[in-house]
């Protein structure tokens, strides 16, 4: 597809004016042109650049003067410097230039003179060329056709065809043609890819829907599983703590049994009575576990009864 300036191939010859000291192009801003007393211009940026020469070169120079020294024709501009006027005339040129150039306006050089020209000054031969009054924008289009090999200046197109009787169209209304059948077909572009988009952007949500719509059904099981879940977790935890304080209460209970038979093995009878007439007279003695002697002083070993209250003590 042919671009918007591609049917007329420009040679851009014309610049916008510019600083001739910066080489910047001139706005109404940083670069706004002062026009000095020699008639040159320079930016306004380079204006203050001169004027801190000035000063350094005038060293008395009153704040509310300048003095400039131009960088085109050295000519010393010494003034106020409120006389140092605005060139708007050229802000306008600028301006107007750069509103031509938003719109894409052509230079376009001429095959003949190979001289620059507006495309509005540019005619196309019938003769000399394969295009005629017949020939349509969609024709050049699709054959890919660049107009600007066909350019002829009116100059030319007077002096060297007129006068042998040929034929001409003018070149602007064709491209402007040109242009609006290339945008038309950009646009039918444009919008088989937005259907596209669009019908995948269906299918994605049709299927998000889909998915949802399983996610719904699926819900009240997916809660009955998760509060059974929870349930098991929590039926866990105090398994947990009941195993905890289970262990707790078996090791106490070791830790007794462990006693008792500590206690059971100091309190066995001695096998024959000589040992039980050799442990009487130690009863109260300093090797006698306390409690032991506390009880044997009280009751007798054989005395079943007093056992039990030994233990329940």
């Amino acid at each position: 597809m042919l671009g918007f300036k591609s049917c007329t191939s420009t040679v851009p010859r014309i610049r916008t004016p510019s600083c001739q000291v910066c080489l910047e192009p001139f706005d109404g801003k940083l670069h706004t042109p002062k026009i000095l007393q020699c008639a040159h211009t320079v930016c306004l940026s380079c204006m203050n650049a001169l004027e801190e020469q000035g000063r350094r070169r005038v060293p008395n120079l009153e704040q509310t003067m300048v003095s400039v020294s131009c960088p085109i024709c050295r000519t010393i501009t010494q003034t106020s410097r409120c006389c140092i006027r605005t060139n708007y005339q050229l802000i306008d040129v600028v301006e107007a230039y750069g509103m031509d150039a938003s719109h894409s306006v052509a230079f376009v050089n001429c095959r003949q003179c190979e001289m620059v020209y507006h495309e509005k000054d540019i005619n196309i031969c019938t003769k000399c060329t394969p295009i005629d009054a017949t020939t349509t924008a969609s024709d050049l289009l699709s054959r890919e056709v660049s107009l600007h090999q066909f350019a002829i200046c009116s100059t030319c197109i007077l002096n060297d065809h007129i006068s042998n009787g040929h034929g001409f169209i003018r070149m602007l209304p064709l491209r402007i043609e040109m242009q609006r059948e290339e945008n038309a077909r950009r646009i039918v572009a444009e919008q088989e890819k937005l259907a596209q988009v669009q019908l995948r952007f269906r299918e994605q949500l049709e299927q998000t829907m889909a998915k949802w719509l399983e996610f719904g059904g699926n819900h009240d099981a997916n809660m009955n599983l998760f509060r059974a879940a929870q349930t098991s977790f929590q039926q866990k935890v105090l398994f947990d703590k009941f195993s905890e304080e289970i262990s707790k209460k078996s090791a106490h209970i070791e830790k007794l049994l462990g006693h008792i038979q500590g206690w059971s093995r100091e309190m066995e009878p001695r096998g024959n009575a000589t040992a039980m007439e050799e442990a009487e007279p130690n009863v109260g003695g300093a090797n006698q576990h306390p409690e032991i002697r506390q009880f044997r002083a009280a009751t007798p070993l054989n005395n079943q009864d007093n056992m039990v209250y030994y233990f329940e003590q």
